[in-house]
């Protein structure tokens, strides 16, 4: 991915309350899925609204430590997972997160191997993706809560390797979204609408 100067990025930090955090919990609970998945199915469902398009392509960070002698080594395992997706027009909710759960699993099956590495010697171009969803694992943030749950924008944030990068960090009382865009190619109040109406997206599909 292209890598920018902050000056180029830019972030805005919005909460999904507790209240709708719950719903999703108890759909995850309901097929069997994590938080993280349906989060994640959302937020496909969130791009197909907005791009008008059905098959969405986004990136998704793997620990890429599952082999035991890995696990108490010290430093950066991170793989990158492609999910592709397509969604379906007029279907059931139920009908897609489980075919989006069985998917996800079938993609964490293979999170082992180095896409980059794979791509490089099959003689294949790395396809462009825009957008990259990271839920952050942080200390015991659970047990922590938000003090400050209003939306605001950042002028200034870490280098975004992505258009569109969101990183997600659950608290006591909601979930954090920071996202981090490109200013060449979107306007603070676009990014502002996108992430509300992924918020409408979650209290929709939380209450299917």
């Amino acid at each position: 991915a292209q890598h920018l100067d902050s000056k180029d990025s830019s972030g805005y930090r919005l909460v999904v309350g507790k209240e709708t955090v719950d719903r999703v919990l108890q759909t995850a609970r309901e097929f069997h899925t994590t938080l993280f998945v349906i989060l994640l199915a959302g937020f496909n469902i969130l791009l197909s609204t907005i791009s008008g398009q059905k098959d969405i392509m986004m990136a998704v960070p793997s620990a890429a430590r599952q082999h035991e002698a890995l696990r108490n080594i010290i430093g950066m395992f991170v793989n990158t997972l492609i999910f592709r997706t397509e969604i379906p027009i007029q279907e059931p909710f139920g009908n897609f997160f489980k075919s989006f759960r069985d998917k996800a699993l079938r993609v964490l099956e293979y999170q082992d191997f180095p896409l980059e590495l794979i791509f490089a010697e099959l003689k294949v171009k790395y396809p462009e993706i825009p957008v990259f969803f990271n839920m952050i694992n942080i200390g015991n943030t659970r047990g922590q809560s938000l003090s400050n749950l209003k939306p605001f924008h950042l002028q200034q944030v870490q280098n975004a390797k992505f258009p569109l990068v969101c990183y997600l960090v659950e608290y006591k009382n909601g979930i954090e979204i920071n996202c981090h865009y490109y200013t060449h190619r979107f306007k603070p109040k676009t990014i502002e609408k996108i992430m509300h109406l992924y918020l409408k997206v979650l209290e929709t599909i939380s209450t299917h």
